[in-house]
């Protein structure tokens, strides 16, 4: 019987330990299984989470990253992805800041769907736009990102100073998304410790 319930948590398991894209209008392996709060993808100390905003000109793209730090003072590999995106863009409601931020609520439930709650007080959350804001007048541009802000704040998620910023980035590369979640995942000494060794 133990050895039945050893290859029944096995199967459970080896899943999670693979780096996996997931886009949400995929059923994952464990939706309908696990309540959001008790997933048991990765739940131990050494797995981070991060999620990224991206908020371009067609739309605004969420990526929930997981990230597992093998041993203390070594940088964290990313290991998966789950990403979701609705449309139009923040630009698109230049007129209309809050209802650009109820676009952005609903995709903050995707990560509160994904990631453990008991990982939710220390997950960043981070939004770069990119070239649909830029191109809006200066002030329009800040009150839709202060919209924006104002519901990472009501989110249960950590809010850093800087987590929203009108800037250009692309998230095609996996340092630079560790680069840019990096400072928020680990303690700063941590950080600069594992920097200056690099």
């Amino acid at each position: 019987m133990a050895a039945s319930w050893g290859t029944a948590i096995l199967l459970l398991v080896i899943p999670c330990v693979c780096s996996t894209v997931f886009y949400r209008d995929q059923q994952t392996w464990f939706e309908g299984v696990f309540l959001s709060s008790m997933c048991p993808i990765n739940v131990s100390a050494s797995t981070l989470y991060g999620i990224m905003f991206d908020a371009g000109s067609t739309g605004t793209r969420i990526h929930v990253y997981t990230f597992v730090q093998k041993m203390p003072g070594q940088l964290p590999f990313l290991e998966g992805e789950i990403f979701d995106s609705v449309k139009p863009g923040l630009s698109a409601f230049v007129d209309q800041p809050k209802q650009a931020a109820e676009t952005v609520q609903e995709l903050l439930e995707v990560a509160k769907d994904s990631i453990p709650r008991s990982h939710w007080k220390r997950t960043p959350v981070v939004l770069k736009a990119t070239a649909g804001l830029r191109l809006l007048p200066e002030k329009k541009a800040q009150a839709l990102l202060f919209e924006v802000e104002e519901i990472f704040k009501k989110s249960p998620f950590l809010v850093p100073d800087d987590s929203v910023s009108n800037s250009f980035y692309v998230f095609k590369c996996e340092l630079c998304i560790i680069i840019i979640l990096l400072p928020y995942l680990l303690p700063y000494h941590t950080f600069g410790e594992i920097i200056s060794s690099e």
